[in-house]
């Protein structure tokens, strides 16, 4: 008995190191977190930096998915409320991405695909070169759906790229009643697009399914188009921002798996009691939560956070292991941040440390 115990927390210990290899978060190139106090919408992507101004009505509110930081409130137009940036370079001449945010809308009208543009580059060029994520009010099978409204809504990426203009539709609705994470992925070797959903306790699946290009548009270029949350240089001069809140948008330079999608999530989701890896709720991510994890390794189907589930999957594993890890030292209400990989040799301890907890419970 003993040695397969030893067996087990020998490849537990192997699968650890192996997700740890993974387990840095996805770098954005471009991330606006709308949390700054007052003034622009600051870029904390990757270098060049592209800031933001709230333009037409557009302001910060505290309803946001974590309760804690601000979003983006566009629900008063003045004309038109949207977020505006410049020409952000970065997220030019991109083979594959995935645009991300978070969503809650008031009121969403039943009229023809009425377009909400979510983050857009997009040029006003014959081929509408560059991207943009979209709300879309058309029906699947309009005979039989339910009418358009904030809590059935399409999603849509429209891509001009190289060899021309693509776009697809997600073929199922989302409810964006309440706080919903949503993202689009291309990647131009696949000519796949696809969409996903998750919420604040519910982790990222995917939305429909994969949306295959007839035509592929490959390198996806906006050129000297601006960013933007709510508006694109396509039509710069139509309502094209969601009557509600957005959150923590984000541009990829790749297309994210399932995996990293819901990281991104759950690092949305930090600070107080709403952090995922603050098992024992107290307000920060410390020993003390590592303690909770160690007790409820191995607890499969009925797990919850307090057991130390932190990707809501209610199983305790190392891939909660390595959400406590991304977040230790996170208190209050202080954003999440990655933190540096710790050494192989601590992985091991940690991992042999839960191992023994689990073999003397079982003597």
């Amino acid at each position: 008995m003993k040695t397969n115990q030893l067996v087990v927390c020998t490849v537990f210990a192997a699968a650890v190191l192996s997700l740890a290899g993974s387990s840095a978060l996805a770098q954005p190139v471009l991330r606006y977190t709308f949390d700054e106090a007052t003034g622009a919408a600051l870029d904390t992507g990757t270098a060049p930096l592209t800031d933001a101004t709230l333009e037409g009505g557009a302001v910060r509110s505290a309803d946001t998915p974590s309760g804690s930081g601000m979003s983006l409130d566009m629900r008063v137009d003045g004309p038109h409320a949207h977020l505006l940036g410049s020409d952000a370079s970065d997220v030019d001449g991109l083979a594959a991405l995935t645009l991300t945010t978070w969503l809650k809308v008031q009121t969403y009208l039943d009229a023809t695909s009425n377009n909400k543009r979510l983050v857009s580059k997009q040029a006003a060029t014959a081929t509408f070169d560059g991207f943009t994520f979209n709300m879309n009010a058309s029906r699947i099978d309009a005979g039989i759906d339910p009418p358009v409204g904030p809590d059935s809504i399409r999603l849509g990426l429209f891509l001009g790229g190289d060899l021309g203009f693509a776009s697809a539709l997600s073929d199922a609705y989302v409810d964006a009643t309440q706080w919903i994470f949503l993202a689009a992925t291309y990647d131009s070797q696949t000519a796949e697009i696809n969409y996903y959903t998750g919420g604040v306790s519910t982790p990222v699946t995917q939305l429909g399914t994969t949306q295959t290009l007839a035509l592929n548009p490959n390198i996806i270029d906006g050129m000297d188009a601006r960013v933007a949350v709510g508006l694109t240089d396509a039509a710069p001069t139509a309502d094209t921002s969601v009557t509600g809140w957005q959150d923590d948008v984000r541009v990829y330079s790749s297309a994210l798996d399932l995996a990293a999608l819901d990281a991104v999530r759950l690092e949305n989701l930090g600070g107080g009691g709403g952090n995922p890896a603050d098992f024992d709720n107290d307000g920060d991510v410390d020993g003390l939560d590592l303690a909770e994890w160690k007790m409820g390794f191995g607890t499969t189907g009925t797990a919850v956070k307090g057991d130390g589930d932190a990707d809501a999957d209610m199983d305790v594993d190392g891939a909660d292991f390595l959400v406590w890890q991304q977040e230790l030292g996170s208190s209050g209400a202080s954003a999440i941040a990655a933190i540096p990989e710790p050494a192989t040799s601590l992985l091991v301890a940690l991992a042999i440390a839960a191992c023994s907890a689990a073999v003397r419970r079982s003597k």
